[in-house]
C-alpha cells in the first residue's frame, strides 16, 4: 500500500476506483482525500469480508469481491465522469490471493479502454516489480504503451510511494492528460 490521502488529493476525480483492496488502507485514504465515490474490488474472500466489515456503514464506498479482471467493468460501466484508478491489484505475500496470474494490469488496462471516457486518471502503484514475475514479466514500457493506446495524449510521471516508514522513490506511475 503506497498510496496516501496526500497523494490520491492530487489527483481528484468524482470516483476513486481502486483494484486490490487489501486491508483497506486505499479505501480510507481516497476517503480522507475527498471522494464522493469509492469502488474498490478484493481477490481474497477473507480480506473482502474483512474490508466489508469495517466500511458497511458508509454508504460511497462499495466493495467487490473477485478478479479484477472480471468484476472491473462492472464496476466502472455506469459511470459517467472522469475516475481515478488506483491499479494495485497483484500477489504479493501468502496474505494475498492469487489469480491466474500474478498481476491482471494488461487486462485492466483494456477494461479501463473500453470505457468512453478517455481522460481518466491512472495511478499504477508498485512499478518497482514490473518486469519481474510479480507483474507476469510484463515491463514499464509494454505499461506505459497499453496506457498510450487509451489516449496517446496522455503524459506519464512518476510519485513516490509509502509503506510504513520506507519511501519507495518514483514507484507509482501517473498516466493524466
Amino acid at each position: 500500500m503506497s498510496g496516501t490521502a496526500q497523494l490520491f488529493s492530487k489527483y481528484l476525480n468524482p470516483v476513486f476506483v481502486e483494484t486490490g483492496t487489501y486491508y483497506g488502507a486505499g479505501v480510507q485514504q481516497a476517503l480522507l482525500a475527498g471522494f464522493k465515490d469509492i469502488r474498490s474490488v478484493e481477490l481474497s474472500e477473507n480480506l473482502y469480508k474483512m474490508c466489508l466489515e469495517w466500511f458497511k456503514k458508509i454508504p460511497n464506498i462499495r466493495l467487490y469481491h473477485g478478479n479484477s479482471s472480471e468484476k472491473l467493468w462492472q464496476m466502472i460501466a455506469d459511470i459517467n465522469e472522469p475516475i481515478t484508478f488506483w491499479l494495485d491489484a497483484h500477489y504479493s505475500d501468502s496474505s494475498t490471493a492469487k489469480g491466474p496470474e500474478f498481476s491482471p494490469i494488461i487486462k485492466e488496462l483494456d477494461i479501463i479502454k473500453r470505457h468512453p471516457i478517455k481522460t481518466h486518471i491512472i495511478l499504477i502503484d508498485d512499478i518497482k516489480d514490473m518486469g519481474t514475475m510479480y507483474f507476469d514479466f510484463v515491463t514499464r514500457e509494454q505499461v506505459i504503451e497499453k496506457i498510450m493506446t487509451i489516449n496517446p495524449d496522455y503524459t506519464i510521471t512518476y510519485e513516490n510511494g509509502v509503506h510504513g516508514d520506507r519511501i519507495f522513490y518514483n514507484d507509482i506511475l501517473v498516466a493524466k492528460i
